[in-house]
């Protein structure tokens, strides 16, 4: 059973979803599931056969936006956490809806402006995460941190504990929380400010695990995509950050191997 304010549900909005289908399928062996016209012809992302997310095809009257991950967390009363994202200084974009009997959503902006997703389940199970291929982290990369650190246990009721740096080398300058302690930690916060561009508001990413880091972002430039970070050596693994053929972005990381 998901905690509160745990990720649920990852969502990739694309400008193509051939072009999708394509690079994801070649990169990561993720096949996309067409629901049909009931659904808006939504995807189903599955790795191996197993559910991981979604996918969906932007609309022209939803304006200019760039392709995108999003990122739903769990809500066990989406109507009381869409009321707290306004007492919160949110911004509430899609009220609450049913989707069928497979659960409810709305989407918000968080009172940092980065834009985040609520889901309460019904038939539909919450996605599988942390095998080969499947996301395995995710993290809100703020520019207001000690308002975010507020938000997410007000409107998700998610537990947020501070973290210790795993490196011993950051001193006062790591601020970094998580949902969630220690080995029951769900997702993280960052204090981002002093290194995101002043043009990139704060935002939700995700972590995909892959056998071999170097080896995918070779791939990945090979399939029209371009690495943006990395990659680099971290207590967590050896990672970087891609972004696919259209713009959207991700990150790869390589767990450290246990001996």
């Amino acid at each position: 059973m998901p905690v509160p304010g745990e990720p649920v549900w990852m969502e990739l909005t694309t400008s193509d979803s051939d072009k999708a289908t394509r690079f994801y399928g070649e990169l990561f062996g993720w096949s996309f599931d067409d629901q049909g016209e009931e659904f808006g012809h939504y995807q189903i992302i599955k790795a191996a056969g197993t559910d991981i997310g979604g996918a969906m095809v932007k609309q022209a009257e939803w304006g200019e936006m760039p392709d995108s991950f999003a990122l739903y967390l769990n809500s066990v009363d989406i109507d009381a956490t869409t009321a707290a994202v306004r007492e919160a200084g949110g911004t509430v974009l899609v009220e609450p809806m049913d989707i069928a009997d497979q659960g409810r959503m709305a989407f918000y902006q968080d009172s940092s402006g980065a834009a985040v997703g609520a889901w309460q389940g019904g038939s539909r199970p919450s996605m599988a995460k942390g095998g080969a291929f499947q996301t395995s982290w995710f993290e809100l990369m703020t520019k207001q941190y000690d308002d975010a650190l507020g938000f997410y246990p007000q409107v998700f009721g998610a537990a947020v504990a501070p973290m210790v740096d795993p490196s011993g080398e950051a001193g006062e300058e790591w601020r970094y929380s998580t949902i969630g302690e220690g080995q029951g930690a769900v997702a993280g916060i960052c204090d981002a400010a002093p290194y995101l561009p002043e043009q990139v508001p704060s935002y939700w990413r995700l972590y995909v695990n892959v056998p071999d880091v170097d080896e995918t972002i070779a791939k990945a430039t090979s399939l029209g995509g371009t690495v943006l970070d990395g990659p680099i050596d971290s207590p967590f693994g050896r990672l970087a950050t891609v972004a696919d053929d259209q713009g959207a972005s991700f990150q790869v990381i390589t767990p450290p191997q246990r001996g």
